[in-house]
């Protein structure tokens, strides 16, 4: 198991994320050995709201292709670090894993 980050809610609640063991530098970190290593130093939906520009541009693109497909779809990994919040990994290595779904006519 890796470590345990907590990274607050906006409406004041928690959410702890698993986080690859060691990449939990920085912001408010607890002993080795804890249970929950530390705290994020942003919140849960600022570190998302950091990678959606990126996430609506690659929409955007592709939702422009010519001739549309009848359907596309794009997976991506969302990688997350106490300090850095959260950004755009590889797949297989990342703490969420998103698949968007776009059917032509929907």
């Amino acid at each position: 198991m890796g470590q345990l980050v907590e990274f607050a809610l906006r409406d004041g609640g928690t959410v702890l994320v698993e986080i690859e063991a060691g990449a939990a530098t920085g912001g408010d970190i607890a002993s080795p050995g804890e249970p929950i290593t530390g705290k994020a130093a942003t919140s849960f939906e600022d570190a998302l709201d950091k990678i959606r520009p990126a996430i609506e541009r690659v929409v955007g693109s592709l939702a422009s292709l010519e001739p549309q497909p009848d359907e596309f779809s794009i997976e991506l990994g969302i990688g997350m670090t106490a300090t850095l919040g959260a950004f755009i990994s590889i797949p297989g290595a990342s703490n969420l894993h998103l698949t968007l779904t776009w059917r032509k006519g929907s």
